[in-house]
């Protein structure tokens, strides 16, 4: 049996068959310093099980590209360990699909930076479930913008507790049709300790 030696010159050279070949303990070997030699069109090719054996290290290294290149169902694949890794210009390099795809566990797991760096068309690319995941951290580094970006469904998903670590000022932006879509139950009313200023 011949043995493959992944580095950043053999790496955009392996065939699809090659790839598909690849066991996940193989991925995970990649050193960092190789793991962007794979072509977009070779990530696509990866299974969801290879996606997400890359280390937090290797999901550091991926470029904007790489990322862009995944379907749906990668990132959905993408750990919640994996998630938090991912730097900012690579998730603006994501479509509000993409965006959507993250499991509610990767999404609760992303840093502020993370959550406050999309983009509204992202925003309104997470699904009520995702939104439903934003713990209240996440909550109050959105900004205004992001904020009155959200959609019926989104602001339904959201909690008491949620709808309380949502800034004031966010709240006074929102559109009157937007008000209309929180319940009672959710309390539109922010009582929050914690503020914006806290996470800058």
């Amino acid at each position: 049996m011949t043995t493959i030696t992944l580095n950043a010159t053999t790496i955009p050279t392996l065939s699809k068959t090659t790839l598909g070949g690849l066991s996940p303990t193989a991925i995970s070997q990649i050193g960092t310093d190789s793991v962007s030699a794979f072509t977009p069109a070779q990530i696509k090719l990866l299974s969801v099980p290879q996606i997400a054996a890359f280390t937090t290290a290797q999901i550091a290294a991926l470029t904007s590209d790489q990322f862009a290149a995944m379907s749906v169902a990668q990132i959905r694949g993408i750990t919640s360990t994996q998630a938090v890794a991912i730097e900012t210009q690579d998730l603006a390099a994501l479509s509000a699909s993409q965006i959507g795809a993250f499991s509610a566990a990767a999404i609760a797991n992303m840093g502020t930076g993370q959550v406050s760096s999309l983009t509204t068309t992202q925003v309104t690319g997470l699904t009520a479930t995702g939104i439903g995941a934003l713990k209240s951290q996440q909550i109050v580094a959105l900004s205004s913008d992001q904020i009155t970006s959200l959609n019926r469904a989104q602001i339904a998903g959201l909690s008491s507790a949620q709808v309380s670590a949502i800034e004031t000022s966010d709240l006074v932006s929102l559109l009157t049709a937007q008000l209309t879509w929180f319940s009672g139950a959710q309390n539109c009313r922010p009582q929050r300790h914690a503020t914006r200023s806290n996470f800058d």
